[in-house]
């Protein structure tokens, strides 16, 4: 019969938080459908990072979030509104590839949605960019 109780005094502190989005980009070779991120809220670290369409199961208190969620804030100005959107992404991803989303690392996450997000996969004026998730030491002036 368990107890109930946790096995030591570090996984009663540890608080996960787990974000599930319709397209989880982790590098621009690694764009997870339907993927989730979990991290650890103390220290912003992943701890893991999976498909729910390999899981088959529906994932107890995973925040769904509708759109791309991203290890890096993503820009648009009136000249890229007409570009393809994963051109874009992948450009800005390559100046810091130090942002990808691997296990045990610290990491931000923006949300980037719009109503046309997965019709169009142009950048445009209704997109909106919103911060999700940082650790102060990973990234200081990340306002969520």
């Amino acid at each position: 019969m368990r107890s109930g109780k946790p096995k030591n005094k570090s996984q009663k502190d540890v608080k996960m938080k787990r974000y599930a989005a319709n397209i989880l980009y982790c590098s621009p070779d690694n764009l997870l459908k339907n993927g989730v991120v979990e991290i650890d809220e103390q220290t912003g670290t992943i701890t893991d990072i999976f498909s729910l369409n390999e899981r088959g199961d529906e994932v107890h208190s995973a925040i769904f979030l509708n759109g791309i969620l991203l290890p890096f804030n993503p820009f648009f100005t009136p000249e890229t509104y007409y570009s393809n959107l994963f051109s874009l992404l992948e450009g800005q991803f390559l100046k810091d590839i130090s942002c990808e989303m691997t296990l045990h690392k610290q990491i931000s996450l923006w949300l980037l949605q719009s109503d046309d997000l997965f019709s169009k996969q142009i950048p445009g004026e209704n997109w909106k960019v919103t911060p999700i998730f940082a650790t102060e030491k990973c990234c200081p002036s990340f306002r969520a």
